[in-house]
């Protein structure tokens, strides 16, 4: 009990800390910088900025001003489920058996890593967009129209201490899958 009660003072810095979490994840998700490779397009070869669903090619100066050999030349970012399913002329080898355009298996492989990075980072954002508010809305109490809520929803059986074990899970359900939560028996 004692251990519980010692999480009201920390509520509201956690829920500050949250939301910081969330914004810098949103940012995450859009940035077009989280793989730098080189693509081949004829022979040429390109600088690619690849982000979870799209990529541009370019240098660091204009990252965007090669798109218009990969896709139409107005884009802004060149999507990679267009660049899976564009055709590519399979038979242009160099001589010494290299491609001269990037795979097309190359680009259906980017664009799954991606999909699948996208829905774990969208979960883990929904989880944390959860376990902030429940969060916040715990450390406002001292808010009436709020404390109200709270008593209505002790009411219902929710008592203070299973309200905190919710906030609890919510922010262990949104932790790497990788580590160890301290929500794990005996810790």
């Amino acid at each position: 009990m004692d251990q519980l009660d010692k999480l009201d003072k920390m509520m509201l810095l956690v829920s500050a800390l949250g939301l910081i979490i969330n914004v810098v994840q949103i940012y995450a998700i859009s940035n077009h910088h989280w793989l730098q490779a080189t693509a081949m397009h004829d022979g040429q070869p390109f600088n690619a900025y690849l982000s979870l669903g799209s990529v541009t090619f370019g240098d660091a100066a204009d990252p965007a001003k090669d798109n218009r050999f990969f896709c139409a030349s107005f884009e802004d970012e060149c999507s990679l489920r267009a660049l899976c399913s564009k055709r590519v002329n399979d038979n242009s080898l160099f001589p010494n058996g290299k491609p001269r355009f990037t795979p097309q298996e190359a680009w259906c492989q980017v664009l799954a890593a991606g999909s699948l990075a996208t829905r774990f980072l969208f979960f883990g954002l929904l989880l944390g967009l959860g376990a902030t508010g429940f969060t916040g809305l715990y450390s406002a109490q001292a808010i009436p129209w709020v404390a109200e809520q709270f008593d209505k929803i002790e009411e219902m059986g929710f008592s203070d201490e299973h309200q905190k074990m919710i906030i609890g899970a919510g922010w262990c359900a949104r932790a790497p899958r990788t580590h160890r939560c301290c929500c794990s028996r005996g810790r």
